[in-house]
């Protein structure tokens, strides 16, 4: 059976509105005095009573659907994921982030020095299909448009992917190193922050007008030759107020890294699913604002 055609209406964008990424995982927090996470755990609380009152098993989340671009968006976008509050656009040196509407939250996410030759391609493509038709002009309607699980950059530097994903309803990305790549070239720049600062604990802290974005650190592994994962120490590498990296000092050059950054969210958004967002309201033109 054929999963069922999206239709997104002009209507419909300007309810897909505020957004965000994350990559590494990333997402946005306004700060605000009250306690959303207690509030989101009593709704969560609410709704699971009323469904075990009714007899209703939970409902499973939908997957998080990376929409390739085939003319609907600006060129340089390749590809663009949206949930609740938040969205993410893609493109070859960048992944850009929204959020918000009083207080939005742009933060574009920049690979300095990558190779020029990078290519972004869909993985795992989704049985859906999207429809976008938005204006008068029928010549810039798109229809039967493809989704997928995932991202992968090829060749974002020399020896090195990134691999965008979804993990338990979030968005992450992972460095993907084959043997020898070298992973300091690996330098990003957080446009849209005030400042970088590694805490204590290791984690990466991104401060915003906003609000901040905390990376954990990140859980890196080397590929054994039997297939195995060998866990290796690795850590984020501040080179100024607005760009950071990676180093793991003890890596083996000779084998496959995998570095793999994620998000602590739960602290600003009160949990761990795109759609649980209660305290950033949704921008009118959001995702016209990223694309």
């Amino acid at each position: 059976m054929k999963s069922p055609l999206r239709l997104i209406a002009s209507q419909s964008i300007a309810a897909l509105s505020s957004l965000l990424l994350a990559g590494s995982c990333l997402v946005y927090a306004a700060t605000r005095p009250e306690a959303p996470k207690a509030r989101a755990e009593g709704r969560a609380a609410v709704k699971s009573e009323r469904a075990a009152a009714k007899g209703e098993a939970p409902k499973p989340k939908a997957p998080l659907d990376f929409v390739e671009n085939r003319g609907q968006w600006d060129a340089a976008v390749k590809f663009a994921t949206w949930r609740g509050a938040m969205a993410a656009s893609f493109e070859k040196e960048a992944i850009k982030l929204r959020a918000g509407k009083e207080r939005p939250l742009s933060v574009v996410l920049g690979f300095e020095g990558a190779s020029k030759g990078v290519t972004l391609a869909g993985e795992g493509e989704r049985g859906g299909r999207y429809n976008f038709f938005v204006g008068n002009d029928r010549a810039k309607w798109r229809s039967n448009v493809g989704a997928f699980g995932g991202v992968l950059y090829r060749g974002l530097y020399e020896g090195i992917d990134l691999r965008v994903r979804e993990a338990g309803g979030r968005l992450e990305y992972d460095l993907i190193l084959a043997p020898g790549a070298n992973l300091e070239k690996v330098v990003i720049r957080a446009g849209g922050t005030t400042s970088l600062e590694v805490a204590d604990d290791g984690s990466l802290v991104m401060r915003t007008a906003g609000g901040e974005l905390r990376q954990t650190p990140p859980l890196t592994w080397e590929e054994l030759p039997n297939g195995e994962r060998r866990i290796v120490e690795c850590r984020f590498r501040k080179i100024d107020a607005r760009r950071y990296g990676f180093v793991a000092p003890r890596r083996d050059r000779g084998l496959p890294l995998v570095v793999d950054p994620g998000l602590e969210w739960s602290t600003y958004l009160g949990g761990g699913d795109w759609d649980e967002v209660h305290e950033i309201a949704a921008a009118g033109d959001g995702l016209d604002q990223l694309l």
